[in-house]
């Protein structure tokens, strides 16, 4: 079985946190439960994160920044359905940006065919499945950035719903490899 994520210690976290948050701010918080991108999917010299200096030397020092070819920002009010992201990759780098305490990515095994999800206005649709055909397999309190397979079914529990929970989600392309310790148990 494969590990579904891997924890990144990251020393300046905080600092990283308030510049990203800055660039979601002067773009607009939504302010409800999504996914979105400031900038177009994809467009790698066109994503504002790319180019801000903390966190282009981070991915820089973790050698993921050829691989990162697009920012997401994952805004949630209340839990997520258990899923799997669609795309094309297979690892997002998710960097904890404000009020995630007691919120947990919470990874799944699962049973049966999923469902197809589309997200009204928006052109993100994901499978999803049914609670009744998973069982937990682990989970984590995203106070830490960490490294995630999208590919084995998850979901958000967000314990306190008062604050949105914001986390970065930086896509790694397809050519990632995992490291040794994201193939094993």
């Amino acid at each position: 079985m494969i590990k579904p994520y891997k924890k990144i210690y990251i020393e300046n976290l905080e600092t990283i946190a308030q510049s990203c948050y800055s660039i979601i701010e002067d773009a607009g918080l939504k302010r409800h439960t999504d996914l979105y991108y400031i900038d177009k999917f994809g467009e790698k010299n066109k994503d504002r994160f790319r180019n801000l200096p903390v966190l282009r030397d981070l991915m820089t020092s973790l050698n993921l920044y050829d691989y990162w070819f697009s920012t997401a920002i994952v805004e949630t009010y209340t839990d997520l359905r258990i899923h799997k992201d669609t795309g094309e990759f297979t690892f997002s780098f998710n960097i904890p940006i404000q009020n995630t305490k007691d919120t947990y990515t919470v990874f799944y095994e699962t049973i049966g065919q999923p469902k197809k999800m589309y997200i009204p206005n928006s052109y993100v649709d994901y499978m999803y499945y049914p609670i009744e055909q998973t069982t937990e397999i682990n989970r984590f309190e995203m106070t830490e950035a960490a490294i995630i397979n999208t590919q084995i079914a998850h979901n958000v529990l967000h314990c306190s719903k008062v604050k949105p929970r914001i986390v970065l989600a930086l896509r790694l392309d397809g050519s990632y490899i995992a490291d040794e310790d994201m193939t094993t148990v």
